[in-house]
């Protein structure tokens, strides 16, 4: 992977709750803001495949996008992102312009919820350079509850 890449995938990480901010004011019909988060998801996905390395043709993402998930959870342990994978096949496979407006802010939360955990927990691997059960067991060893 070129050192560009992995910055430009490391700054839009970083950058991206407040870029989420700008669009969730701007979009006043929820179609168009799910279909903006779809984006977002897999734009978040293929980065997460370029930062931890994740052997995935990024060209043909939404045929590849559960091997990334399964890598995501097995360094994770977070297996609520399947069922948010789930969500998100959902989408990318089917028209959703029958969903009532209910329906897309119900999906709009789980997808908010997905981009902000797999952010997180690629920034922390990345940044400590281990996977993220490694970190997890690392803080609780550390803080006393």
């Amino acid at each position: 992977m070129k050192t560009s890449q992995l910055h430009e995938c490391l700054k839009f990480l970083e950058e991206l709750p407040e870029e989420i901010s700008k669009n969730l004011a701007i979009y006043s019909n929820s179609y168009n803001l799910l279909k903006y988060l779809l984006d977002v998801c897999l734009n978040l996905l293929k980065c997460s495949t370029l930062i931890l390395n994740i052997d995935v043709d990024v060209n043909h993402l939404e045929l590849n996008y559960w091997k990334i998930l399964e890598k995501l959870v097995e360094l994770s342990n977070e297996y609520v992102l399947i069922k948010y994978g789930n969500i998100l096949m959902m989408l990318l496979s089917n028209d959703f312009s029958s969903l009532s407006e209910t329906e897309c802010e119900i999906l709009t939360r789980d997808l908010l919820t997905f981009i902000e955990k797999v952010r997180v927990i690629v920034l922390e691997m990345y940044r400590k350079g281990k996977s993220w059960i490694d970190i997890v067991r690392e803080f609780y060893e550390t803080n006393q509850f």
